[in-house]
């Protein structure tokens, strides 16, 4: 698939639209455009890192280089107790979060 094609799917997938996706590049909705359209087919590095971050794949999945997303990566399953245990470390200061993470480390062995 070409990068116009799979930029296009991408934003798709995303429910963006092109002015969205300009906004997040802060380039034109006509550049996307053009993009997408395979007008231009030299799109700067930048855009390239910038497009694959918003939609959360690799650089080299989106130019083609790749055909698995490498970026994607299975979803961990958060048992509540975990989930629990996070939401009260971000309440916590900074400095807290460190002492939490040191008083933690000790117990890291055990089983």
């Amino acid at each position: 698939m070409s990068i116009g094609k799979k930029i296009k799917e991408l934003r798709t997938q995303k429910s963006m639209t092109q002015t969205e996706v300009a906004k997040a590049l802060n380039t034109t909705c006509q550049t996307i455009f053009k993009y997408e359209q395979e007008i231009v087919t030299n799109i700067p590095t930048d855009k390239i890192e910038q497009l694959a971050k918003l939609f959360e794949v690799s650089p080299a999945y989106l130019i083609g280089w790749s055909e698995s997303n490498e970026n994607e990566k299975p979803m961990m399953q958060v048992t509540p107790l975990e989930k629990a245990l996070l939401e009260k470390f971000r309440r916590l200061s900074a400095e807290r979060q460190e002492l939490a993470i040191q008083l933690l480390a000790p117990l890291e062995g055990g089983q």
